[in-house]
């Protein structure tokens, strides 16, 4: 092995090395994270809400925000549809061609 073929193993091991404690870090701190979501009680989850004291308000709130996301879940939908049919017609105009280049 040449001097630099050895440096740069080093320093790939090293990397390696680095990349699996770093990993390892996260890992302890997302199950850290995970266990005291986990253990979260009603109360504590409760307290997250916001403190409001007129309830029509914000059931109108929740309304407004659950018709926004089914909106935005439609929208994604029909974006997805879109790009499946354009991909799909572009793959039938390529079909058209070759078959006109025949005759």
């Amino acid at each position: 092995m040449t001097d630099q073929e050895d440096l740069e193993a080093k320093m790939r091991a090293e990397l390696e090395k680095q990349s699996e404690e770093a990993a390892k870090k996260t890992d302890d701190m997302l199950s850290e994270e995970l266990d005291t979501l986990k253990n979260a009680t009603a109360a504590n989850l409760e307290s997250l809400k916001p403190k409001i004291t007129d309830k029509k308000t914000y059931d109108k709130l929740i309304d407004a925000v659950k018709k926004s996301r089914d909106k935005n879940e439609s929208r994604a939908q029909l974006e997805a549809r879109l790009k499946t049919l354009s991909t799909k017609a572009i793959k039938v105009a390529k079909e058209a061609v070759k078959l006109l280049k025949g005759f």
